[in-house]
C-alpha cells in the first residue's frame, strides 16, 4: 500500500482541471475519477488520477503536438 500518495481536495481538482467543483462531482459519480476516498463528509482523490483525465492532458500540452 502506498502512502505517499497526495490526495486534493474537489475544489483543488476542479482548480487545476479550470472547471467547476460541480463537474467534479459528476466525473466521480460517473466513475470517470476513480480512488477517491471519504475523510468524513470531505471527498479526496489523488493527485495521480488527474494526468489519466482527458480534460487534463489537454491543459498539459499547452498547445504541443506531442499527441
Amino acid at each position: 500500500m502506498q502512502r505517499d500518495t497526495e490526495y486534493l481536495s474537489v475544489r483543488e481538482v476542479a482548480e487545476r482541471l479550470h472547471v467547476t467543483p460541480r463537474t467534479i462531482y459528476e466525473l466521480l459519480w460517473s466513475g470517470e475519477i476513480k480512488g477517491a476516498i471519504r475523510v468524513g463528509d470531505a471527498v479526496r482523490i489523488p493527485a495521480d488520477v488527474l494526468e489519466k483525465l482527458p480534460a487534463y492532458r489537454r491543459q498539459q500540452k499547452g498547445g504541443g503536438d506531442d499527441g
